[in-house]
């Protein structure tokens, strides 16, 4: 993939302009006939690459289709598409019945909808692009991957999944995959920073050594026998596995054997992940510690998940459990909360596809060792992303002297994939762990978290009144109504004012509709992050400006907004200012 030539993507692409890995898997993906899938790491860019290849869709007269896990993912999206590509129509749900409409973003839940959009203007060729592409069932797929989407672009961390998807859906719809850009490359190009790992070595119990020691002289056993009678290679251990893997599907004695060691070394597994000493190191990190970031603790099962928020909560820590049962309104629910840093923690069982975004994690507990390289690189990608405050930190909790030990190579656990990208790792034990992270996380000097509590520019007074004003107004307001207020009545002067509160992260505000010099601004009082406020703005202006019957809408608009609090009058006011009719008039 040595294509580097320029891309023309004029006049759609207004974007950042594209980093190496980006020119040249998109040139590859041109060269495949505008079919594949690109495999990058979490962090990467990989949603600037989408965006480039929607805009040479666009160049082409395409319609253009963005599928995304959920409505945090479709909102980042929207925001980017919009910037990217401002002389083009970018729509959420709103636009799936839109003959406008140049590029649609939705979530995969409304996957079987979109076939309203695709046959709305049957005359223009539409591309498909899936993002998270292997996150998903194989319901999904069946539901999204239409024959009729002429370019096909799927965006994923890692290929590799459990099932046969790849094989049997994923691959015949895209096409081949594309390298694009590994944790290696990421970090040597400065996209994102290496990691520190503390390596935590702890002990079985007698009872745990005693059922261990058991298991693992079946497995040798069954080893044996299915390298020396069957044919299995000895090493690699993974072509081992992928063999045996094979075996398993087949009939006869060979496959009792092949389902026999997979039985085992699930028991194997299971004895080490829920290990009494690994809990211990959950009680021994410090409090301040946890406080001061966000964390993920990496499970096995859900029973040690949940053992997990037990003893972490009664410590007073707001953690919640997340599985691949939980329905999907629960999990929109902690990821909210994760968003507004009101949740400092989730922790997981084995489990890829229900993952949910922890913004501002420093902070990765892994007291089971990863399956496969898929599951360890999902992991990492919740905790490497870039611009971080400090280096992310993989407390990995091990065994002493089984698979898991680093000192017997760590075969089970695919900790090599962080020991390539780490700037420093240490073994220590339960003991120490606290005063690591403390170091770490809490008091570390090369790489000191920012100050909480900065000193801000002082504020000139028209800046001090127009933030008051705001307030008054319930925390959120257009500037046509504030100007009338503060009697500043050139537009200049007071687009100055309010790019001086938002410059101290006072506010955010954003065009009441496209196009438009109304500015609609939402006070820092009820949105703790600039994200949060951002995405709120963009549900606020598109429901007062777009909704075909804003009223009907009103109670989604209030659940969408979540945890962001905007008075119901106030919606109605500004909701009727923007259509030029009175708030009775509305209703």
């Amino acid at each position: 993939m040595g294509d580097t030539r320029p891309t023309a993507l004029e006049p759609a692409y207004a974007g950042p302009e594209l980093r190496a890995w980006q020119r040249e898997t998109l040139a590859a993906w041109v060269d495949m006939d505008h079919r594949g899938i690109v495999e990058s790491v979490t962090g990467s860019g990989k949603t600037i690459l989408g965006i480039a290849s929607a805009a040479r869709a666009l160049d082409e007269s395409h319609r253009v289709v963005v599928l995304v896990r959920g409505p945090h993912e479709q909102q980042d999206w929207l925001r980017a598409l919009e910037s990217a590509l401002p002389r083009h129509r970018v729509d959420g749900p709103s636009g799936m019945n839109s003959t406008d409409t140049d590029v649609l973003v939705a979530t995969v839940h409304a996957a079987a909808h979109v076939k309203s959009f695709l046959g709305a203007t049957k005359t223009r060729p539409t591309t498909l692009i899936v993002d998270d592409l292997y996150t998903y069932g194989l319901g999904t797929y069946a539901q999204a991957l239409n024959e009729k989407y002429t370019w096909r672009l799927g965006l994923t961390a890692v290929v590799e999944r459990q099932d046969d998807a790849v094989e049997t859906k994923v691959s015949p719809f895209f096409g081949k995959t594309i390298t694009g850009c590994d944790y290696p490359r990421a970090i040597a190009d400065g996209l994102l920073p290496a990691i520190r790992i503390a390596q935590v070595g702890v002990q079985l119990s007698q009872r745990e050594a005693t059922r261990f020691h058991r298991t693992e002289a079946l497995v040798e056993q069954v080893m044996d026998t299915l390298i020396g009678t069957y044919g299995a290679p000895a090493t690699p251990l993974r072509e081992f596995d992928r063999y045996v893997r094979s075996l398993a599907s087949e009939r006869g004695l060979e496959a009792q054997y092949a389902k026999k060691y997979f039985e085992l070394v699930t028991e194997r597994t299971a004895i080490l992940n829920d290990c009494e000493e690994k809990l211990e190191l959950v009680r021994t990190i410090p409090m301040s510690v946890l406080e001061s970031t966000q964390s993920v603790f990496f499970t096995d099962r859900p029973a040690s998940a949940g053992q997990v928020v037990r003893i972490l909560g009664a410590a007073g820590l707001e953690i919640a459990l997340n599985s691949s049962g939980m329905a999907r309104e629960k999990r929109e629910d902690i990821a909210q909360r994760l968003h507004a840093g009101t949740l400092r923690a989730v922790a997981e069982p084995r489990v890829v596809d229900a993952a949910v975004e922890v913004p501002m994690a420093d902070l990765s507990v892994v007291l089971a060792a990863s399956r496969s390289d898929r599951q360890m690189l999902a992991r990492m990608g919740r905790i490497i992303r870039t611009s971080p405050d400090r280096l992310p930190v993989f407390v990995v909790a091990f065994v002493r002297g089984t698979p898991e030990d680093p000192a017997q190579g760590a075969s089970d656990s695919r900790l090599p994939l962080l020991w390539q990208i780490s700037a420093e790792t240490i073994t220590t034990d339960v003991a120490d762990l606290g005063s690591v992270l403390q170091n770490w996380l809490v008091h570390d000097t090369d790489h000191p978290a920012p100050d909480t509590h900065p000193t801000e520019p002082e504020l000139d007074s028209a800046t001090i009144e127009l933030e008051a004003e705001l307030r008054t107004q319930g925390g959120v307001a257009t500037t046509d109504e504030l100007s009338d207020l503060l009697g500043l009545t050139d537009p200049e002067e007071m687009f100055a004012v309010i790019a001086a509160s938002a410059a101290v992260g006072h506010l955010d505000f954003r065009p009441i509709s496209d196009g438009a010099d109304e500015l609609l601004l939402l006070s820092a009082d009820l949105a703790r992050t600039s994200e949060l406020r951002r995405a709120a703005l963009t549900t606020l202006t598109r429901w007062a400006s777009a909704a075909a019957d804003p009223i009907e809408e009103f109670h989604a608009v209030i659940r969408e907004l979540g945890s962001v609090r905007v008075p119901a009058y106030r919606l109605v006011q500004i909701a009727a200012f923007v259509r030029d009719v009175t708030p009775t008039g509305l209703l």
